[in-house]
């Protein structure tokens, strides 16, 4: 494996990493908000820290079954649905 290809697994293994990184920020978030002097701050850190320890054993996990950029290939390669419906409305507009 060439200095490119580690770049970019370490960039696809942030991405699967980040995505419980940000969900437990906007949980936090509005956790800290509904209440920032007493129990705020500590349920923001407490589910921070929990969604940067499940994230890295995400990436973990992953990476380990495949490599991290197999992954996120199948990811966003996934096909649109509205792309299958929009396909269908013409097929009708077609029959009639």
């Amino acid at each position: 494996m060439n200095l490119f290809e580690k770049i970019i697994e370490a960039i696809f293994w942030l991405r699967i990493a980040a995505s419980p990184i940000a969900a437990a920020f906007f949980i936090g978030g509005v956790l800290y908000l509904n209440d920032p002097d007493v129990d705020g701050p500590f349920w923001f850190w407490a589910i921070l820290i929990a969604g940067v320890i499940l994230g890295i054993v995400l990436a973990l996990t992953v990476t380990k079954k495949e490599s991290a950029s197999q992954f996120m290939s199948r990811a966003i390669a996934t096909p649109d649905p509205d792309r299958n419906r929009d396909e269908e409305k013409k097929e009708k507009s077609k029959e009639e």
